[in-house]
């Protein structure tokens, strides 16, 4: 069984920090209770930044309900609190609660900035999260190029704040296995951190390798290895780190076979195998650590076929040792 994973979540925290430091809403009134669901509002921003997510929804909720008695269901700051609840929400996987919130949240922006403005761009953004979420591609796809489009209108092609959207559109497309499309987003990308950084930053590591990874998958391994080559001449590659249980981190799964001999003798037990995974998360090495002879072989074969979320170090993309255990039962 293959299994594809969802946009890691690092992209929806990006994308709600942006939307926090990329402009404030101000209320036109003064009153004690928007002061008590600014304060609010700051409790769940730090709750929600040390990952205790249920423990935010009571602060964010109740700032909402603030606000909203106070300014109305169709405020800008209103619509501040739905993003903030809606992603608590996606950070719990909780897609079905966070969409219509998002939406509630659109309809007054663009009520008060019109369809085109840059205001909507990271709740359109955080849509299509969700949809890729729940594997509704076509619609995620929509959604993350008008917000582009947008960012483009209001700022330019070649604006440098544009680049996280042109990154994240690649990641997503390298997701839905369109690599030539997450190619041309990830060389976009390059060019404005070259342009930002100069030709030799230790900042193209991360860019370079989403290219080389990019090709590699395009089955153009020759052309992925210019970049690879690039980034190794900035900087030397790590060591391979090892980082314990990796089960976690896998985007793309493949369930071994179970031998007939082995079901037939009633073989059964868990099997340890070790793994190299590379830069662009590629299995380049497995072997069996422990397990019923008979089950390692298959096991091993399976793992080979893996595929992981990169790991990276201070930005870095950087190789990793680590185990994967497959599980036999009868």
């Amino acid at each position: 069984m293959k299994i594809a994973a969802v946009l890691p979540f690092l992209f929806l925290i990006s994308v709600h920090q942006a939307r926090l430091s990329g402009f404030l809403f101000q209320a036109d009134v003064k009153s004690p209770e928007l002061e008590e669901a600014s304060k609010l509002s700051g409790e769940a921003i730090s709750l929600f930044a040390n990952n205790r997510f249920d423990d935010a929804l009571k602060p964010a909720k109740q700032a909402l309900e603030l606000r909203e008695k106070v300014l109305g269901r169709e405020h800008e700051l209103v619509a501040s609190s739905l993003n903030q609840i809606a992603d608590i929400y996606v950070a719990q996987q909780k897609y079905d609660f966070a969409e219509p919130l998002y939406r509630r949240s659109l309809g007054i922006l663009e009520k008060k900035w019109g369809s085109e403005s840059k205001y909507l761009t990271a709740t359109i953004e955080s849509l299509g999260l969700v949809r890729f979420a729940v594997h509704d591609n076509g619609a995620a796809e929509k959604l993350y190029l008008r917000s582009l489009a947008i960012k483009e209108k209001a700022l330019g092609p070649n604006d440098p704040s544009l680049e996280k959207t042109i990154r994240t559109i690649g990641v997503f497309y390298e997701r839905i296995d369109k690599p030539g499309k997450a190619f041309e987003y990830f060389q976009r990308s390059l060019a404005m951190k070259e342009k930002e950084f100069g030709q030799n930053s230790p900042n193209l590591i991360e860019p370079l390798y989403n290219c080389a990874c990019a090709l590699i998958a395009s089955n153009k391994p020759s052309d992925a290895q210019a970049y690879k080559s690039r980034a190794a001449s900035i900087l030397a590659p790590a060591e391979p780190k090892n980082r314990g249980v990796l089960q976690g981190s896998a985007i793309y799964r493949v369930e071994p076979e179970y031998p007939l001999d082995a079901r037939r003798r009633r073989v059964s037990g868990t099997v340890v195998v070790e793994v190299t995974v590379d830069e662009c998360g590629r299995v380049t090495d497995a072997k069996g650590l422990s397990g019923p002879v008979d089950l390692v072989d298959p096991a091993t074969k399976a793992a080979r076929q893996w595929r992981f979320t990169p790991t990276r170090m201070a930005g870095r993309p950087i190789r990793v040792i680590g185990t994967v255990r497959f599980n036999f039962n009868l």
